[in-house]
């Protein structure tokens, strides 16, 4: 376990020798660093007005940001590039359809 580190309700994964659990480590370091550099990042992750996070509000971002480290996670972040690809796919004929139904482009 590492010390000094902003944890989630599953702290007990941060375990730098176990190999399965490397990738949320170094989420969870990433989001340490982003919280010393800004001691209010978590407010803004959850769109909170600045210093009005409470302590469990803070464990579940810092749980779902570490999440994001897992095969499930990385799985997760793996399928929104892959919808990405296909909206910025100007031959996608469900992009265009969706961009003329509500007259925006998302990427423009």
């Amino acid at each position: 376990m590492i010390d000094n580190i902003a944890t989630g309700y599953k702290a007990h994964r941060l375990n730098i020798e176990d190999e399965y659990y490397q990738d949320e480590v170094a989420y969870a370091l990433a989001i340490t660093e982003l919280i010393k550099y800004d001691n209010q990042f978590l407010d803004t992750v959850c769109a909170h007005p600045r210093g009005h996070l409470t302590e469990g509000e803070s464990k579940v971002a810092l749980t779902v940001l570490q999440w994001l480290g897992t095969p499930v996670g990385k799985g997760y972040l793996n399928k929104v590039k892959e919808i990405k690809k296909s909206i910025n796919n100007t031959k996608n004929k469900e992009y265009k359809e969706w961009v003329k139904k509500y007259q925006c482009d998302l990427f423009n």
